[in-house]
């Protein structure tokens, strides 16, 4: 990596400080008698159905048959589940395994950012559905879908837990600080539709939004364990992605145009570090 590359993902509302300041203001508005936790506060703010008294485990393996079921609903958005949703058992410990080599690969290259997911994700759910490779939804803040299959690496794997780490950190930061002061009717609007730096398509300006920041939180992830080829692959669509948010700011509070900037200033630097090191 060229001088003053970065070794962790590069957006400040993914840092591990950033994020338990976040999480404090979560807990002070939620008053209550019992223990307290961020899992327990998240999930009385967004009326989950999981029992907040009671620590859930961290891998969920047959959430549409306990009490993780609508938020697992929520997160594939389907109000039925595919036929095929469970997990084969016999997969459970490959995966299990696999998982947690992704964990480590984070940890040991990204400290801060495996601090960060730490922190702020309390429940992985997997389930089956064709076509997609997991997701997550900001009415389940904390919690991701996954849906890996025997052809995924371990940067694939670790590749997922980013993207939707920041996802899930981006939706807290929106929470606590308002980013998109509008509905999702307005953002969805033909004037307000901008290029996505992963689909490369149209789609609504918050969709794009949360598209770029994922992109540059994966080009750092590249680029800390020495993967800049991969890196290489990105960076396009996110800049022309990048230029596409900058010309409809009308959507964004003063808070997501300073995220904004803060965005094309970091993607800039990124550019340029790769271009050193081609």
């Amino acid at each position: 990596m060229g001088a003053g590359a970065v070794c962790e993902i590069d957006l400040s509302f993914a840092a591990p400080d950033h994020i338990e300041r976040n999480q404090k203001l979560i807990l002070e508005f939620v008053k209550t008698t019992e223990e307290k936790s961020f899992e327990h506060a998240i999930r009385v703010i967004q009326a989950i159905e999981t029992n907040p008294s009671r620590s859930s485990p961290l891998l969920q393996w047959d959430a549409p048959e306990n009490n993780f079921a609508k938020s697992l609903a929520d997160i594939m958005d389907t109000v039925e589940f595919p036929s095929r949703w469970r997990i084969e058992e016999a997969r459970i410990p490959t995966l299990t395994s696999e998982f947690c080599k992704a964990k480590n690969l984070i940890k040991n290259f990204l400290p801060q950012t495996s601090e960060s997911i730490d922190k702020l994700i309390f429940s992985y759910l997997f389930a089956n559905r064709s076509g997609y490779e997991g997701g997550s939804v900001s009415s389940r803040i904390g919690m991701i879908w996954l849906n890996p299959t025997e052809t995924w690496s371990t940067y694939l794997w670790a590749e997922n837990i980013v993207h939707e780490f920041i996802h899930n950190a981006l939706f807290l930061e929106d929470m606590i600080h308002q980013v998109f002061p509008f509905g999702a009717d307005i953002m969805a609007e033909e004037s307000a539709l901008r290029i996505s730096a992963i689909r490369k398509t149209r789609r609504g300006y918050d969709k794009s939004f949360h598209s770029a920041f994922v992109s540059l939180g994966i080009i750092n992830f590249y680029q800390a364990i020495g993967k800049a080829e991969r890196a290489e692959k990105l960076i396009v669509p996110l800049v022309h992605c990048v230029e596409d948010l900058t010309r409809n700011e009308r959507v964004l509070s003063a808070h997501g145009r300073a995220l904004l900037v803060e965005l094309a200033e970091k993607t800039i630097n990124v550019a340029q570090q790769l271009q050193e090191t081609a």
